[in-house]
C-alpha cells in the first residue's frame, strides 16, 4: 500500500479545502509495542472525549468493530490498540501511524451483528480531478454474510444506496475538488451527517482500494468509456437552475468556502 494511502499523508493536504471531516489527531506508529499508548494518545483521547474512532493510517478493522475501531471510553482503548497492531501484522498491513477521530454523528438505516452502523457512505472514483464514478461503500454481500439486526432491513438498505441526482452532483463536484488539489487517481469516502452534511471520511490511491464492477474498473483488454462531461456534474453560481443546489453544496463546505469559481474558471 503506498505512502499516499496512509492518512497522515492525504488528511493534512484536506486542511485547506474546505470540505468537512472529522477532527483528527495524527500520531506516528512506535517501534516498540510497549510504547504503544503514549502520553500523545491517551492526551488525544481525553481532546477529542468518548466515544472516538480509532484506526491506522491505512485501515480500521471495521468488521470487529467494537474490538478496534470502536473505541467506548477510556478503558477500551488499551484493548483496542493491541487488536488493532495484531491485526495489522497478521494481514501484513502497514503501520506507519494511528489517527484517533472525532466521532461524527451519521445517517444510520440499522446494525450489523458486529455493531458497526450501515448509512449513507459512498465511493467516488477521481482521476487528475475528474470524477468519474459513484458506488455505494456498503454491498449487499456484506450484509449478508455478517448479518444484520433488523430483519427487515432490505428496504431500508435500498433507500440507503440510492444517490438522486442533486447528491450525485454535490458529491462529484466536492471529489472533484479534492482531486484537483491532490493530483493522481483517487478513491474518495463520503458519508452522510444526520444534519444533511457530506463529510469526507477516507481515501486511498484507486490502486490500493476496492472498486466495485463498473465499466470504469480497470480490466485488461478493455477500453473504458470517456469520462462524464463536465456540465452533467458541475454547479455554476451563475446557472439558475443550479441555485439550489450551492445551498445544498455550502452545508457540506467549512464557511466561507467557496469552490465553484475555480471549476467555473477550468470550464471556460
Amino acid at each position: 500500500m503506498s505512502e499516499r494511502s496512509d492518512l497522515s499523508w492525504w488528511y493534512p493536504r484536506l486542511a485547506d479545502l474546505g470540505v468537512l471531516t472529522p477532527a483528527t489527531v495524527i500520531l506516528p506508529a512506535p517501534k516498540e509495542a510497549s510504547s504503544l499508548l503514549a502520553d500523545e494518545m491517551w492526551t488525544a483521547g481525553n481532546t477529542l472525549g468518548y466515544p472516538l474512532f480509532l484506526r491506522t493510517g491505512t485501515w480500521a478493522a471495521k468488521g470487529a468493530w467494537r474490538r478496534t475501531c470502536w473505541v467506548d471510553n477510556r478503558h477500551c482503548l488499551p484493548r483496542n490498540v493491541r487488536n488493532l497492531t495484531h491485526l495489522s501484522a497478521q494481514l501484513d498491513r502497514p503501520l506507519r501511524s494511528w489517527a484517533l477521530r472525532q466521532v461524527v454523528p451519521l445517517v444510520s438505516y440499522f446494525c450489523l451483528h458486529t455493531s458497526e452502523p450501515v448509512g449513507r457512505e459512498f465511493r467516488l472514483l477521481v482521476r487528475d480531478g475528474v470524477p468519474l464514478c459513484a458506488h455505494p461503500l456498503w454491498s449487499r454481500d456484506i450484509i449478508l454474510r455478517t448479518g444484520a439486526t433488523q430483519s427487515h432491513w432490505w428496504p431500508l438498505y435500498e433507500t440507503g444506496i440510492r444517490l438522486d441526482e442533486p447528491e450525485r452532483r454535490i458529491l462529484f463536484h466536492l471529489s472533484a475538488h479534492v482531486g484537483r488539489h491532490l493530483p493522481g487517481n483517487w478513491m474518495i469516502d463520503w458519508a452522510l451527517t444526520v444534519d444533511g452534511r457530506w463529510t469526507l471520511i477516507d481515501m486511498e490511491e484507486e490502486e490500493d482500494a476496492t472498486h466495485e464492477e463498473c465499466p470504469y474498473r480497470p480490466e485488461p483488454g478493455i477500453t473504458q468509456p470517456a469520462a462524464p462531461a463536465a456540465d452533467t456534474w458541475t454547479i455554476s453560481p451563475e446557472s439558475r437552475s443550479d441555485l439550489p443546489l450551492l445551498g445544498l453544496l455550502a452545508r457540506s463546505l467549512e464557511e466561507g468556502t467557496d469552490i465553484t469559481s475555480t471549476t467555473n474558471k477550468e470550464k471556460q
